[in-house]
């Protein structure tokens, strides 16, 4: 997958729904952004409320990573 920064990525259902797990997790979140070599995986930059930032992987099964 090659994505553009802007350009709109296609997630797989289970992506999404990790999306939605970690944003009641955390207070913010990233767009996320696409991987080399990591076929079709996802990261995303999440913050806590202390302001630590941490970037997860999320892969086409919905399973999160750092």
């Amino acid at each position: 997958m090659s994505v553009t920064q802007g350009e709109k990525m296609n997630l797989t259902q289970h992506q999404t729904e990790a999306i939605k797990r970690l944003q009641a997790r955390w207070q913010n979140i990233s767009e996320p952004y696409g991987t080399i070599g990591c076929d079709n995986a996802i990261m995303v930059q999440v913050n806590g409320e202390t302001g630590m930032s941490l970037w997860l992987v999320i892969e086409t099964d919905g399973y999160c990573h750092s």
